[in-house]
């Protein structure tokens, strides 16, 4: 009866450290040192890039700048390629660097690749 009282209570020990270490799962953006800037829990809509054949987020919400802020990637997953979807997202901001495959007549705003991000629909 010992053995399997101090079994249970050990068991109940185990299960209560591995809950506790895992209520905190939520994992810290890491950006690469030549990221520009990262954006955390940003609201966005989704928007396809003609010029770039890339899907982008466009930053619904800038504080005090009038340009559009918008951060494409050639990694979006399919099930956001949808234009206008609303999305909440975290991801690390870089040079643009994507390919101009067509000219490029649209005044897009300020262009950036995202890397490192998650997205969710919002």
């Amino acid at each position: 009866m010992k053995y399997l009282t101090t079994v249970t209570v050990f068991l109940i020990m185990m299960i209560t450290v591995s809950s506790c270490s895992d209520s905190n799962n939520s994992e810290d953006l890491i950006c690469d040192a030549d990221a520009l800037f990262n954006m955390e829990d940003a609201v966005g809509s989704m928007i396809y890039l003609t010029c770039y054949d890339s899907w982008a987020i466009r930053v619904d919400q800038m504080q005090g700048d009038t340009t559009q802020l918008i951060g494409a990637s050639l990694d979006i997953p399919e099930s956001f390629e949808v234009d206008g979807m609303q999305v909440s997202f975290t991801a690390c901001f870089y040079e643009f660097d994507l390919p101009l495959l067509l000219p490029d007549p649209a005044p897009w705003g300020d262009l950036y690749v995202i890397r490192d991000f998650t997205i969710v629909q919002d």
